[in-house]
């Protein structure tokens, strides 16, 4: 079993020069998993899950990420609290969903910490704790999770089961933006454009809101077209602000929407379109933003 998982490995992976061959994986980690190998059956239930190499069959993945989570792999009982988080294979239950995001965190899953600790913050499948939370994000930031740590460095600076500190706050949010987390790029730079917890830096802020739209968050984008549309930290750019707005637009945030509409209605960025603007204006005034329903 142990050699099999590791040649479902070499072709899973196209490792020392092999090409990928899913299928052949796919019979590789079924017979290490049928072996007892729990981290084979996590690589089989994720095949079942993405129909690579199997045809794609939610319910049999989530069988085997049971399995695997019984032979003690956390990366299988954390991925089975999200499909029944999200009723993926199985009937949805936040009960469930808890308790297997508990035993991926015991299993020193990062995720499966980083995912129960969202769960005692929201009280689901939980009695609501948010000192609970503050601790099982702790315990997921020190694991390596950029999730985590961006979710640590929230609670701090809002004060949500712990003391408010921002200093702290930006040292998590910061962690979680070089782990790769976007929408903590996009918090770090809301910290240091207004000087909360480090010194303010409009050319920081910009940078960071940058970064975070890269990484596809919709908020980071629609700040950074707002340091480009006011020329905080960046040249001026009504072109390149408008692109922005309209990505945070897309995104769900609400400001965004209104900003967009004043672009098109004083003609920044793009030729003056009132329909437009009204569109945008509607879109802002029907996520209640107040901007945009005094617009329309």
């Amino acid at each position: 079993p142990v050699a099999a998982t590791l040649a479902g490995f070499v072709h899973g992976f196209a490792l020392g020069g092999t090409a990928v061959d899913a299928s052949k994986a796919t019979r590789l980690y079924r017979q290490g998993c049928d072996g007892g190998i729990g981290r084979a059956c996590f690589f089989l239930a994720i095949h079942y899950g993405n129909g690579t190499g199997v045809t794609p069959d939610l319910a049999a993945a989530s069988q085997i990420f049971a399995r695997g989570c019984d032979l003690g792999n956390a990366a299988s009982c954390t991925e089975l609290g999200y499909n029944y988080e999200s009723a993926r294979g199985v009937a949805q239950s936040d009960i469930k969903a808890a308790d297997y995001y508990r035993r991926g965190c015991e299993g020193r899953s990062a995720l499966g910490c980083n995912n129960l600790g969202n769960r005692f913050q929201n009280g689901k499948g939980v009695t609501k704790s948010d000192s609970e939370a503050v601790k099982y994000y702790r315990q997921s930031c020190d694991a390596g999770s950029a999730a985590g740590c961006g979710n640590l460095g929230f609670v701090m600076a809002n004060g949500i089961g712990i003391s408010p500190n921002s200093a702290d706050a930006v040292k998590y949010y910061r962690k979680a933006c070089d782990g790769g987390d976007a929408v903590s790029c996009s918090n770090l730079g809301y910290m240091l454009q207004y000087g909360n917890g480090a010194p303010q830096s409009d050319v920081e802020a910009a940078d960071f809101y940058r970064k975070a739209c890269d990484g596809g968050s919709a908020m980071g984008c629609a700040n950074y077209g707002h340091m480009l549309d006011h020329a905080k930290g960046v040249a001026n750019d009504p072109a390149a602000a408008l692109r922005n707005y309209a990505v945070g637009c897309e995104g769900g945030v609400m400001f965004a929407c209104t900003s967009l509409g004043f672009m098109y209605s004083e003609a920044r960025g793009v030729p003056q379109n009132d329909v437009e603007a009204i569109a945008s204006y509607r879109k802002a005034c029907d996520g209640a933003d107040s901007a945009g329903c005094n617009s329309l």
